[in-house]
């Protein structure tokens, strides 16, 4: 099983879209397919 490192240095993406145009899309299709609205 490999390993995994974690690097705190990353924590300040936290919340943070880093794909706005492809947020924006898949959002467009979540909110087209009918999922139940606890999962948009």
């Amino acid at each position: 099983m490999p390993k995994v490192k974690y690097d705190p240095a990353l924590d300040k993406y936290e919340g943070l879209d880093l794909f706005p145009e492809k947020t924006a899309k898949a959002n467009e299709i979540l909110k087209k397919t009918g999922h139940p609205p606890q999962i948009i």
